[in-house]
């Protein structure tokens, strides 16, 4: 049986803004499966790394990485930060996101 081809991106952002940006719109155009998240407004842990995960793209936002002790969900992103760059997933940060790949 073939292993099917990771086709889901997840999108993390820490704004209320519309969900839609230039990166997303590329991906989509090239049949990727575009799923946003906003943990800092809904408290939904970012769960393990899936297999079907082919990435992951990481905004900027109010928040700065030494704010992770009292934020459980920015605690919680890096750790999904982490779990992305041990398997060699793709992993994209912009500002805040740059911050916790660094």
């Amino acid at each position: 049986m073939e292993t099917p081809t990771p086709n889901r991106i997840i999108m993390v952002k820490h704004e209320s803004a519309p969900f839609n940006d230039r990166a997303g719109s590329a991906l989509a155009a090239r049949g990727y499966q575009i799923e946003w998240r906003t943990p800092f407004d809904d408290g939904r842990p970012l769960g393990p790394v899936a297999g079907d995960v082919a990435g992951t793209i990481i905004y900027g936002g109010p928040y700065c990485v030494a704010e992770a002790p009292n934020l459980p969900f920015l605690a919680d992103e890096m750790r999904w930060v982490e779990a992305c760059m041990a398997t060699d997933m793709p992993v994209l940060g912009f500002c805040q996101g740059a911050q916790m790949i660094a």
